[in-house]
């Protein structure tokens, strides 16, 4: 099912140099998992993919990649990105350490460094437009995901889609997100003109 997705994913995005936004109506319904098993794909297929853990209020990347989280996305956004004209090489000295590479040899994962309690702050910050800007221009990455709050009670999702030309992805659980919760957010993301690249149904059973 995930090869699957990929395929529909880089045949609607064109290719290459892409930005995802993985979120949720609300929390619980496996947005994480997804991301993650999506990265893999998408790994597998040769795309150089750096997956980034945006959720600084319950971060869960790490344990699903068994990483550490002494370091990542908030002592990253402590520094400013890199100027426009070194954005191809990638090789600053913060980011090849909070990029942490993991067991599939094309997937390098930016996991949280823990939480905050400025998590809104740092995630619509001037420094993670541009640290995203710059992975998505580097010629060593080919698609960068985001794993990003639950998009109704908290809003940091819509807040850095607005900043970024992102393809949202909307993580939906058979059987337990409401209809009502996902009219809304479906609605939020056409009033703020976002892209919604699709939906995601989760925890489907076979029957």
């Amino acid at each position: 099912q995930f090869r699957t997705l990929r395929t529909n994913l880089l045949r609607a995005g064109g290719g290459d140099g892409q930005l995802f936004l993985i979120t949720s109506a609300l929390p619980g319904e496996g947005k994480s998992t997804v991301a993650a098993h999506l990265a893999v794909s998408l790994a597998e297929a040769d795309r150089r993919v750096v997956l980034i853990d945006g959720d600084l209020r319950c971060p869960v990347l790490h344990t699903l990649f068994d990483l550490p989280n002494d370091r990542g996305l908030i002592e990253l956004l402590k520094r400013n990105p890199p100027k426009p004209d070194r954005w191809a090489e990638l090789n600053d000295p913060a980011l090849v350490t909070a990029a942490q590479q993991t067991a599939m040899p094309n997937l390098r994962v930016i996991t949280s460094g823990g939480t905050s309690a400025e998590a809104s702050k740092l995630i619509g910050s001037r420094q993670m437009e541009g640290w995203v800007q710059a992975l998505l221009a580097s010629k060593e990455v080919d698609a960068v995901l985001i794993d990003t709050p639950p998009a109704l009670p908290i809003c940091d999702a819509l807040d850095l889609a607005t900043r970024l030309d992102a393809s949202i992805l909307l993580v939906i659980q058979a059987g337990k997100t409401a209809r009502d919760a996902l009219v809304t957010l479906k609605d939020r993301c056409e009033y703020l003109g976002l892209r919604l690249g699709g939906l995601v149904m989760n925890r489907v059973q076979d029957r």
